[in-house]
């Protein structure tokens, strides 16, 4: 029974945390737009946002494995509460504002640095022999994104901006609602049907990084192109209003553009235990980084809203499946003690593309056009997979202590 609760509970979680993602994130743009900020403004807020993310995140973290008083629900639930009050300002403030500014502020950094706490509940509920599916449940994210994307694309446009800060406040309460629901379920679970970690890489201190540079200078040289096919995608994420826009569409097809994407994301997500059966992971790593590529060219190419929608034909093949294929490549490459500096590189580099492609990428929509911004990213993507693929193999090679066997423990930390 206390199985079923939590996949409830995490399920549900999930779903509202994504939610109020498309609200806070997705359509940013919508919102501040409307209310006179100009794309360089935006960007320049979601480039802050994310850098303050990344104080939270190590503090909030940190507070969750070492205080003996309060666990990672409490932390989340405290998180979102700070997301529904900022929220509530948007409600009484209109138009630029530098309360509004900080409203928004909090709101992005805050729920980007709960992420990794949401993610890291799985192997939490494991302390307690309590089982979740991470899979399944963070499927139900992509689901409920995809929902009320749809729904706030309409809303928009008949009730006008002022429903997506109502939209927030509504699937926020709800996020709230599972953690309290989960924390619940945590400590009423019997601590002795707890299961001991499966992955010994989480019991061991990482090398230093000296040593770790010395024996992964190609995977270094690899995150390189990464960084570069990620610029892409955070562009796409952050600034696709304006996408649609150069091409004669608005925030209905932005609604729509993002509920099909994350429908397809479910896709790869929930099949990924399929795929790593029948395909090695640096065939499925390659294939990741190529469909980053044709995304990014078909983008080019499309000069109406319906050709826009149609780049999302390659976009199971590029994203979501490049998130548990880099994971899973990572601690197949890399010994016990190293494979947490791995994956805590590769989240790093993703972050900080996140905050190159939201600074530079309002400035060049401001200056040069959502053309120009087309072709820097096309090319940025191609660069970064002309770097990654002829790497894949040589990094797996590279050093001569054999690998430990890959593990899914640590993508939890990064999907």
């Amino acid at each position: 029974m206390s199985n079923l609760k939590g996949n409830t509970g995490y399920g549900e979680v999930f779903a509202t945390y994504w939610m109020a993602y498309c609200v806070i994130a997705s359509f940013s743009s919508v919102y501040l737009l409307a209310n006179g900020y100009s794309n360089t403004e935006i960007g320049l807020l979601i480039a802050i946002g994310n850098l303050v993310s990344v104080v939270i995140q190590p503090v909030a973290a940190n507070l969750a494995d070492r205080s003996a008083k309060t666990n990672v629900f409490e932390i989340a639930a405290l998180m979102t509460v700070l997301i529904l009050l900022s929220q509530g300002m948007l409600l009484l403030v209109h138009g630029r504002s530098l309360i509004l500014f900080s409203a928004y502020l909090i709101m992005f950094a805050v729920h980007a640095a709960m992420q990794p706490l949401l993610n890291s509940v799985n192997q939490t509920m494991l302390q307690r022999g309590v089982t979740v599916d991470y899979g399944c449940c963070r499927a139900m994210g992509s689901l409920g994104y995809a929902v009320i994307s749809t729904a706030l694309g309409m809303m928009v446009i008949r009730f006008s901006v002022v429903s997506l800060p109502i939209a927030g406040e509504f699937v926020t309460v709800l996020l709230l609602a599972g953690l309290l629901f989960l924390n619940r379920v945590y400590k009423n679970a019997d601590p002795a049907k707890a299961r001991k970690p499966v992955c010994k890489a989480d019991q061991k201190e990482p090398i230093s990084m000296g040593d770790f540079v010395k024996r992964h200078r190609i995977f270094l040289v690899m995150t390189g192109g990464i960084f570069l096919i990620f610029y892409d995608h955070q562009i796409i994420n952050f600034f696709m209003l304006q996408l649609f826009q150069n091409v004669g569409g608005g925030s209905t097809q932005l609604g729509t553009y993002y509920s099909i994407m994350t429908i397809l994301e479910i896709i790869p997500l929930v099949g990924f235990t399929w795929l790593t059966r029948r395909f090695s992971t640096s065939f499925l790593l390659k294939l990741a980084t190529i469909g980053f590529v044709l995304r990014a060219v078909l983008m080019l190419a499309a000069h109406t809203p319906m050709l826009l929608m149609l780049t999302l034909a390659v976009h199971p093949i590029g994203f979501p499946l490049f998130l548990p294929t880099i994971v899973k490549y990572i601690n197949e490459i890399m010994d016990e003690g190293e494979a947490v500096r791995g994956q805590s590189t590769y989240v790093m580099v993703i972050t900080i593309s996140g905050v190159v492609a939201s600074a530079t990428g309002g400035i060049v929509l401001d200056t040069l056009g959502a053309n120009m911004l087309l072709w820097i990213c096309a090319i940025t993507c191609l660069i970064g997979a002309a770097v990654i693929l002829p790497l894949v193999e040589k990094a797996r090679h590279e050093k001569a202590v054999p690998a430990v066997g890959s593990s899914n423990a640590h993508m939890v930390a990064v999907s």
